[in-house]
Protein backbone atom coordinates (compact mmCIF):
# COMPACT_ATOMS: atom_id res chain seq x y z
CA UNK A 1 0.00 0.00 0.00
CA UNK A 2 2.92 2.24 1.03
CA UNK A 3 4.36 1.49 -2.51
CA UNK A 4 1.11 2.70 -4.48
CA UNK A 5 0.91 5.68 -2.53
CA UNK A 6 4.39 7.11 -3.23
CA UNK A 7 4.36 6.17 -6.74
CA UNK A 8 0.39 7.65 -6.68
CA UNK A 9 2.06 10.80 -5.32
CA UNK A 10 4.88 10.91 -8.02
CA UNK A 11 2.10 10.61 -11.17
CA UNK A 12 0.11 12.98 -9.31
CA UNK A 13 3.20 15.79 -9.34
CA UNK A 14 3.58 15.27 -13.03
CA UNK A 15 -0.22 15.76 -14.02
CA UNK A 16 -0.03 18.80 -11.65
CA UNK A 17 3.08 20.12 -13.24
CA UNK A 18 1.95 20.18 -16.56
CA UNK A 19 2.34 21.06 -18.89
CA UNK A 20 4.87 23.37 -17.10
CA UNK A 21 6.71 20.55 -15.76
CA UNK A 22 9.19 18.98 -18.78
CA UNK A 23 10.22 15.79 -17.06
CA UNK A 24 13.92 14.55 -17.81
CA UNK A 25 14.12 10.93 -16.61
CA UNK A 26 10.60 9.35 -15.77
CA UNK A 27 12.62 5.53 -15.39
CA UNK A 28 16.12 6.72 -14.72
CA UNK A 29 16.66 2.74 -13.32
CA UNK A 30 15.81 -0.84 -14.35
CA UNK A 31 14.56 -1.36 -11.01
CA UNK A 32 10.69 -1.12 -10.92
CA UNK A 33 9.74 1.86 -9.35
CA UNK A 34 7.64 -0.30 -6.51
CA UNK A 35 10.32 -1.15 -4.97
CA UNK A 36 11.99 2.13 -4.19
CA UNK A 37 10.74 5.92 -2.72
CA UNK A 38 10.68 7.99 -5.30
CA UNK A 39 11.80 11.54 -5.16
CA UNK A 40 10.89 14.48 -7.55
CA UNK A 41 13.84 17.27 -7.76
CA UNK A 42 12.18 20.13 -8.69
CA UNK A 43 14.17 22.50 -11.71
CA UNK A 44 13.17 26.03 -11.53
CA UNK A 45 13.70 29.02 -13.81
CA UNK A 46 17.09 30.52 -12.20
CA UNK A 47 19.94 30.18 -13.66
CA UNK A 48 22.89 29.51 -13.64
CA UNK A 49 21.77 26.82 -10.68
CA UNK A 50 19.28 25.67 -13.04
CA UNK A 51 19.39 25.74 -16.61
CA UNK A 52 16.54 24.37 -18.40
CA UNK A 53 17.46 25.49 -22.55
CA UNK A 54 19.99 26.89 -24.36
CA UNK A 55 23.69 26.37 -25.18
CA UNK A 56 24.08 25.50 -21.07
CA UNK A 57 21.54 23.76 -20.73
CA UNK A 58 21.68 21.05 -17.65
CA UNK A 59 25.20 22.50 -16.60
CA UNK A 60 23.91 24.52 -13.82
CA UNK A 61 25.56 24.16 -10.29
CA UNK A 62 22.10 22.76 -9.26
CA UNK A 63 21.55 20.32 -11.90
CA UNK A 64 25.29 19.29 -11.54
CA UNK A 65 23.90 18.18 -7.46
CA UNK A 66 21.02 16.32 -8.58
CA UNK A 67 22.90 14.35 -11.05
CA UNK A 68 25.52 13.35 -8.29
CA UNK A 69 22.75 12.59 -5.77
CA UNK A 70 20.69 10.39 -8.32
CA UNK A 71 23.95 8.45 -8.86
CA UNK A 72 24.97 8.37 -5.36
CA UNK A 73 21.78 7.82 -3.64
CA UNK A 74 20.65 4.47 -5.34
CA UNK A 75 17.95 3.61 -2.75
CA UNK A 76 15.69 5.73 -4.54
CA UNK A 77 14.11 6.29 -8.03
CA UNK A 78 14.73 9.85 -8.92
CA UNK A 79 12.82 12.62 -11.25
CA UNK A 80 13.53 15.73 -12.29
CA UNK A 81 10.74 17.93 -13.28
CA UNK A 82 11.31 21.33 -14.98
CA UNK A 83 8.73 23.92 -13.22
CA UNK A 84 8.41 27.34 -11.59
CA UNK A 85 9.49 28.22 -8.39
CA UNK A 86 6.00 29.44 -7.41
CA UNK A 87 5.06 25.71 -8.92
CA UNK A 88 7.19 23.77 -6.52
CA UNK A 89 6.71 25.40 -3.51
CA UNK A 90 2.96 24.84 -4.27
CA UNK A 91 3.47 21.25 -3.95
CA UNK A 92 5.76 21.00 -1.60
CA UNK A 93 2.65 22.61 0.58
CA UNK A 94 -0.03 20.19 -0.61
CA UNK A 95 2.18 17.39 0.48
CA UNK A 96 3.55 16.12 -2.55
CA UNK A 97 7.51 14.31 -2.44
CA UNK A 98 9.07 16.85 -3.93
CA UNK A 99 12.33 18.49 -3.45
CA UNK A 100 14.50 21.64 -4.45
CA UNK A 101 18.29 21.86 -3.80
CA UNK A 102 19.22 25.68 -3.57
CA UNK A 103 16.33 27.49 -1.26
CA UNK A 104 17.27 29.71 1.31
CA UNK A 105 15.93 28.13 4.46
CA UNK A 106 13.10 31.31 5.67
CA UNK A 107 10.74 30.88 8.48
CA UNK A 108 8.13 30.63 6.38
CA UNK A 109 8.86 27.53 4.32
CA UNK A 110 9.98 25.76 7.78
CA UNK A 111 6.26 25.74 8.19
CA UNK A 112 6.39 23.11 5.15
CA UNK A 113 9.74 21.91 4.53
CA UNK A 114 12.71 20.26 6.01
CA UNK A 115 15.77 20.95 5.18
CA UNK A 116 19.30 19.93 4.80
CA UNK A 117 22.64 21.12 5.95
CA UNK A 118 23.80 24.00 3.72
CA UNK A 119 24.62 22.59 0.02
CA UNK A 120 26.59 25.58 -1.33
CA UNK A 121 27.41 28.93 -0.41
CA UNK A 122 26.06 31.77 -2.88
CA UNK A 123 26.59 35.57 -3.00
CA UNK A 124 24.29 37.85 -1.59
CA UNK A 125 21.34 38.89 -3.35
CA UNK A 126 22.02 42.29 -4.69
CA UNK A 127 21.49 45.41 -7.11
CA UNK A 128 22.29 44.31 -10.78
CA UNK A 129 22.28 47.47 -13.05
CA UNK A 130 24.47 48.62 -15.67
CA UNK A 131 27.16 51.39 -15.64
CA UNK A 132 24.83 54.24 -17.01
CA UNK A 133 22.58 53.56 -13.86
CA UNK A 134 24.82 53.58 -11.10
CA UNK A 135 24.39 57.22 -10.66
CA UNK A 136 20.92 56.98 -9.71
CA UNK A 137 22.20 54.34 -6.62
CA UNK A 138 24.52 56.81 -4.86
CA UNK A 139 27.56 55.02 -6.49
CA UNK A 140 29.87 55.24 -9.30
CA UNK A 141 31.88 51.97 -11.10
CA UNK A 142 35.42 53.65 -9.79
CA UNK A 143 33.77 53.07 -5.93
CA UNK A 144 30.60 50.57 -5.24
CA UNK A 145 29.93 50.89 -1.48
CA UNK A 146 26.67 48.53 -0.40
CA UNK A 147 23.52 50.94 -0.43
CA UNK A 148 20.42 51.16 1.46
CA UNK A 149 17.47 49.15 0.17
CA UNK A 150 15.03 50.69 2.15
CA UNK A 151 16.26 54.35 1.46
CA UNK A 152 15.70 53.56 -2.30
CA UNK A 153 11.98 53.21 -1.60
CA UNK A 154 12.05 57.12 -1.47
CA UNK A 155 13.55 57.33 -4.62
CA UNK A 156 12.51 57.37 -8.33
CA UNK A 157 14.13 53.88 -9.17
CA UNK A 158 12.37 51.44 -10.89
CA UNK A 159 13.75 47.81 -9.53
CA UNK A 160 12.39 44.19 -10.80
CA UNK A 161 11.47 41.41 -7.91
CA UNK A 162 10.85 37.47 -8.55
CA UNK A 163 7.66 36.90 -7.63
CA UNK A 164 7.75 33.50 -5.17
CA UNK A 165 11.59 33.96 -4.74
CA UNK A 166 13.26 33.95 -1.20
CA UNK A 167 16.12 36.74 -1.05
CA UNK A 168 17.01 37.03 2.85
CA UNK A 169 14.73 38.29 5.90
CA UNK A 170 16.08 42.14 5.48
CA UNK A 171 14.98 42.31 1.69
CA UNK A 172 12.17 40.28 1.86
CA UNK A 173 10.71 42.65 4.72
CA UNK A 174 11.87 45.52 2.61
CA UNK A 175 9.60 44.20 -0.39
CA UNK A 176 6.66 43.25 1.68
CA UNK A 177 6.44 46.82 3.16
CA UNK A 178 6.89 48.65 -0.43
CA UNK A 179 5.82 46.62 -2.89
CA UNK A 180 1.84 46.91 -2.66
CA UNK A 181 1.80 50.84 -2.29
CA UNK A 182 0.87 52.75 -5.61
CA UNK A 183 4.77 53.98 -5.98
CA UNK A 184 6.55 51.49 -5.07
CA UNK A 185 9.83 51.09 -6.91
CA UNK A 186 9.59 47.14 -7.34
CA UNK A 187 8.32 45.66 -10.49
CA UNK A 188 7.10 42.20 -9.72
CA UNK A 189 7.81 39.53 -12.40
CA UNK A 190 7.09 35.47 -12.37
CA UNK A 191 8.07 32.89 -14.96
CA UNK A 192 10.88 31.37 -17.22
CA UNK A 193 10.09 34.27 -20.31
CA UNK A 194 9.42 37.34 -17.34
CA UNK A 195 13.42 36.09 -15.17
CA UNK A 196 14.81 35.77 -19.22
CA UNK A 197 13.92 39.26 -20.04
CA UNK A 198 14.99 41.13 -16.90
CA UNK A 199 18.27 41.54 -17.62
CA UNK A 200 17.91 42.75 -20.93
CA UNK A 201 15.32 45.63 -19.83
CA UNK A 202 17.55 46.55 -17.57
CA UNK A 203 20.31 46.71 -20.32
CA UNK A 204 17.97 48.84 -22.08
CA UNK A 205 17.37 51.24 -19.33
CA UNK A 206 13.58 49.83 -19.16
CA UNK A 207 14.75 49.22 -15.37
CA UNK A 208 16.82 50.53 -13.48
CA UNK A 209 18.09 47.28 -11.70
CA UNK A 210 16.88 43.78 -10.70
CA UNK A 211 17.59 42.34 -6.98
CA UNK A 212 19.50 39.25 -7.63
CA UNK A 213 22.91 37.61 -7.36
CA UNK A 214 26.28 38.41 -9.65
CA UNK A 215 26.26 34.73 -11.08
CA UNK A 216 22.86 35.29 -12.68
CA UNK A 217 24.17 38.88 -14.46
CA UNK A 218 26.86 36.79 -15.62
CA UNK A 219 24.97 33.95 -17.10
CA UNK A 220 22.90 36.16 -18.28
CA UNK A 221 25.73 38.47 -20.10
CA UNK A 222 26.89 35.40 -21.89
CA UNK A 223 23.44 33.90 -22.75
CA UNK A 224 22.73 36.83 -24.51
CA UNK A 225 25.58 38.22 -25.73
CA UNK A 226 24.94 41.55 -24.06
CA UNK A 227 27.53 43.77 -24.90
CA UNK A 228 27.02 46.55 -22.18
CA UNK A 229 29.27 45.55 -18.77
CA UNK A 230 27.03 44.86 -16.08
CA UNK A 231 27.20 46.17 -12.16
CA UNK A 232 26.81 44.38 -8.95
CA UNK A 233 26.02 46.27 -6.21
CA UNK A 234 26.08 44.90 -2.63
CA UNK A 235 23.11 45.86 -0.26
CA UNK A 236 23.28 46.81 3.53
CA UNK A 237 21.84 44.88 6.12
CA UNK A 238 22.75 41.28 5.83
CA UNK A 239 25.71 38.95 5.18
CA UNK A 240 28.17 39.06 2.25
CA UNK A 241 27.03 35.20 1.17
CA UNK A 242 23.93 32.70 1.82
CA UNK A 243 23.57 29.60 2.27
CA UNK A 244 21.36 26.83 -0.38
CA UNK A 245 19.85 24.44 0.98
CA UNK A 246 18.13 20.95 -0.14
CA UNK A 247 14.82 21.66 0.91
CA UNK A 248 11.92 19.02 1.18
CA UNK A 249 8.13 18.76 1.45
CA UNK A 250 7.63 17.77 5.04
CA UNK A 251 6.45 14.18 6.11
CA UNK A 252 8.39 10.74 7.33
CA UNK A 253 9.04 10.31 3.74
CA UNK A 254 11.68 12.15 3.55
CA UNK A 255 13.62 12.00 6.87
CA UNK A 256 16.12 9.14 5.43
CA UNK A 257 16.71 11.24 2.67
CA UNK A 258 17.47 14.29 4.70
CA UNK A 259 20.11 12.31 6.94
CA UNK A 260 21.36 10.71 3.39
CA UNK A 261 22.18 14.37 2.15
CA UNK A 262 23.28 15.55 5.52
CA UNK A 263 25.96 13.09 5.66
CA UNK A 264 26.87 13.67 1.50
CA UNK A 265 27.41 17.52 2.00
CA UNK A 266 29.51 16.63 5.84
CA UNK A 267 31.51 13.95 4.09
CA UNK A 268 31.33 13.49 0.33
CA UNK A 269 34.70 15.49 -1.69
CA UNK A 270 33.49 14.82 -4.87
CA UNK A 271 29.60 16.69 -4.05
CA UNK A 272 32.32 19.66 -2.82
CA UNK A 273 34.43 19.97 -5.59
CA UNK A 274 31.67 19.53 -8.29
CA UNK A 275 29.28 22.46 -6.57
CA UNK A 276 32.37 24.58 -5.59
CA UNK A 277 33.75 24.17 -9.20
CA UNK A 278 30.39 24.22 -10.65
CA UNK A 279 29.75 27.77 -9.27
CA UNK A 280 32.97 29.31 -9.88
CA UNK A 281 32.48 29.11 -13.40
CA UNK A 282 29.60 31.64 -13.43
CA UNK A 283 31.07 33.99 -11.66
CA UNK A 284 32.38 37.77 -13.09
CA UNK A 285 36.26 36.88 -12.92
CA UNK A 286 36.97 39.46 -10.08
CA UNK A 287 34.91 37.16 -7.80
CA UNK A 288 36.38 33.94 -8.24
CA UNK A 289 38.25 32.54 -5.59
CA UNK A 290 39.69 29.38 -3.61
CA UNK A 291 37.72 26.49 -2.58
CA UNK A 292 38.80 27.05 0.57
CA UNK A 293 38.14 30.59 1.18
CA UNK A 294 34.74 31.06 -0.20
CA UNK A 295 32.84 27.60 0.21
CA UNK A 296 33.97 26.26 3.70
CA UNK A 297 33.29 25.90 6.49
CA UNK A 298 30.01 26.65 5.55
CA UNK A 299 28.91 29.79 7.76
CA UNK A 300 27.77 33.60 6.82
CA UNK A 301 30.83 35.81 7.00
CA UNK A 302 30.29 39.32 8.84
Amino acid sequence: MQCKRLLSNTLLILILASPQAAVADQHPTKISPAKKPVIVWARTDFAPVFILKGKYRNQGIGDEAIKLFKRKLKHYNHISADLSLKRALQLAKEGQMICHVSLVNSKERNKFMDFSQPLMRLYANGLVTTKGSLHKFGVSADKIDPVNLKSLTKKQVSISIHDARAYSAYIDDVIKKDKNKPNSIFKVKTGQKDQERLIQMVENHRLDAMIGRPEEAQFSKLQHNIKEDLYFVPLEGQPITSMGHVGCAKGDWNKALISALNQMIEKDEELKSTIYESYQKWLPSQLRTTREAFNYPMVPQP
